[in-house]
């Protein structure tokens, strides 16, 4: 998933993590988690990875 300018500014403003129109989702929920302390856990990248891939989904090449 990808953001618009509209999240981007939002985001920038609510949580104040830098972001730009064309990012994907996840990296700036992962800048959010890092700003945060979140990413202290120590399950923190695989809870991540699991969340990101929900985000952001593998598809296999030539899959509908």
């Amino acid at each position: 998933m990808i953001i618009n300018q509209a999240v981007a500014n939002f985001i920038t403003e609510n949580f104040g993590v830098q972001c730009v129109s064309g990012q994907r989702l996840s990296r700036v929920i992962n800048n959010i988690c890092h700003k945060h302390g979140m990413s202290n856990r120590d399950d923190y990248n695989r809870l991540f990875a699991i969340f990101s891939n929900l985000l952001n989904p593998i598809t296999a090449e030539g899959s509908n």
